[in-house]
């Protein structure tokens, strides 16, 4: 440590010892989250991709190593939520139709309409009791839109 960069400042003789043990901690907590990587990918082996998962995981060990490249890594996997929209369903039908091909467009075919009918609501069936042409009057205007 004295022969470093910290030449100019002061060091106690506990200083490496701390360091020491700052850096096995460090070590550790990479090794457990590399290893716990590995098993969820089903391999018995830590491999540098493992290394980059676990510390891209962990936000504390993140912001340590923010600017660090770990060779043969990868990338983190990340997706921007903005591309997770959902597309518009293009099927083989509506390409061909959009270019003017073979299918048949929708308007050849013949559609069936069923009739809407609208249900009494609770304040008509109230009407049909208490008062039952004041009710039909009701009913007619409500079925009309």
């Amino acid at each position: 440590m004295r022969a470093g960069p910290f030449f100019k400042y002061r060091i106690a003789a506990g200083a490496p010892v701390y360091m020491a043990a700052v850096m096995e901690y460090l070590c550790a907590e990479v090794l457990e989250l590399a290893g716990n990587a590995s098993r969820d990918h089903k391999k018995r082996r830590i491999v540098p991709r493992h290394i980059l998962l676990a510390v891209g995981h962990d936000e504390e060990l993140h912001k340590l190593l923010k600017d660090v490249t770990i060779p043969a890594g990868g990338v983190i996997p990340n997706i921007n939520p903005v591309l997770l929209q959902k597309k518009a369903n293009f099927t083989k039908k509506a390409i061909a139709a959009a270019n003017g091909l073979g299918f048949p467009k929708e308007g050849d075919q013949k559609k069936k309409v069923k009739k809407i009918v609208k249900k009494p609501t609770k304040e008509v069936k109230r009407l049909n009791k208490a008062a039952p042409k004041v009710a039909d009057k009701v009913d007619k205007v409500v079925n009309k839109s």
